[in-house]
């Protein structure tokens, strides 16, 4: 009887008895002769190689495979149970990686092209893609279903001498052939970017729209996590999320945020971007302030990955300094540890 009981917990649907952290996601090396992507186990058992020569890699939201850029930086490979190989579609020039959905079937990047830039949102069965050209491109994310993407960018008719001077557009990309394949999501004077596709229905993204003393730049304007329902067009009102916070990663379950906030007396930044001594809180992903969040590390931090949260949420992965270099701990602030030399990609199972 005590053994037909045992059974008929594992069985229970969503039981997580044996969830596991998966392993985090790191590139070594800076050419296609000594690059290689790894994945370090949490337990420090060692490390797995996932691929060599990669130019540039990602993983999947949840975990199941990592998508490459080949050597010669013109092609795709998959590395996936079952799927592993050469993808069919091939690019001209440099590519960089943003984002891709759960199946592994729907990529968001971009390639340079003298003084602009066209993000790629791919089909990577059909290689059919919708572009966008832009001046500059900052991180973008795709939903989880593939369905869509998101992208801030600088739009081509800025033609100020800085970038900092120029607006930042949030745009939406759907799949080639649909009726409104890009769309302007927010636009105007003020900067709107770094999106994230949450769970819940929500898009999440940094903004300056709502620093009424803003001058105008983007690094010198208060930056403020917002959402609005991915449903919604560009008249959707904002919901505020976190205040003088940027760079927003959601838990594969949508409970909790991690975010980096730059405004405090602990960071280095003194209220302007960019700035690496940032600290990194992490809290209830529903909650509209951070009164309840918890610092996991205090004014070290330069960077967090699109995919900060281990595939069961315990832990989260981060990057400090001027190189960037990863570290990781638990979501309470404890048992941290440290990847010298490395840089973060993310996690995978």
């Amino acid at each position: 009887m005590r053994g037909a009981l045992a059974l008929a917990l594992l069985a229970l649907p969503g039981c997580k008895l044996f969830a596991k952290p998966g392993r985090i996601l790191v590139r070594e090396g800076t050419s296609s002769a000594t690059t290689r992507v790894l994945a370090e186990h949490v337990d420090g058992k060692g490390e797995d190689v996932i691929d060599v020569g990669a130019h540039d890699a990602l993983p999947y939201p949840n975990g199941a495979g990592v998508l490459a850029v080949d050597a010669s930086n013109t092609g795709f490979l998959r590395h996936e149970k079952g799927r592993t190989g050469v993808v069919t579609c091939t690019t001209t020039s440099m590519v960089n990686l943003f984002a891709i959905d759960d199946a592994g079937d729907h990529v968001l990047f971009r390639t340079s092209a003298g003084k602009t830039e066209t993000v790629h949102f791919m089909d990577l069965r059909s290689c059919a893609e919708t572009k966008l050209e832009v001046r500059y491109a900052f991180r973008g994310d795709v939903a989880r279903d593939g369905s869509e993407a998101a992208i801030g960018a600088l739009p081509t008719t800025c033609a100020a001498p800085s970038m900092n001077d120029c607006p930042v557009t949030l745009f939406r990309l759907r799949p080639a052939g649909s009726p409104v394949p890009t769309e302007v999501l927010r636009a105007g004077p003020r900067a709107h970017y770094q999106p994230r596709y949450f769970p819940d229905g929500r898009l999440v993204f940094q903004t300056t729209e709502l620093d009424a003393s803003c001058d105008g730049t983007i690094n010198g304007c208060r930056h403020d996590l917002v959402s609005l329902p991915i449903s919604g067009g560009p008249g959707s009102p904002l919901v505020t999320i976190r205040k003088g916070a940027i760079a927003a990663s959601v838990s594969l379950d949508g409970k909790k945020i991690a975010y980096l906030a730059y405004t405090g007396a602990d960071t280095t930044c003194h209220a302007r971007l960019p700035c690496y001594g940032m600290t990194l809180k992490v809290g209830d992903a529903h909650a509209s302030d951070d009164a309840k969040d918890t610092a996991v590390a205090v004014g070290t931090v330069s960077n967090v990955p699109g995919r900060a949260f281990s595939l069961d949420g315990k832990w989260i992965a981060f990057a400090t300094g001027h190189d960037s270099e990863p570290e990781l701990c638990r979501t309470d602030g404890t048992h941290c540890k440290s990847f010298a030399g490395k840089r973060l990609l993310g996690w995978v199972r």
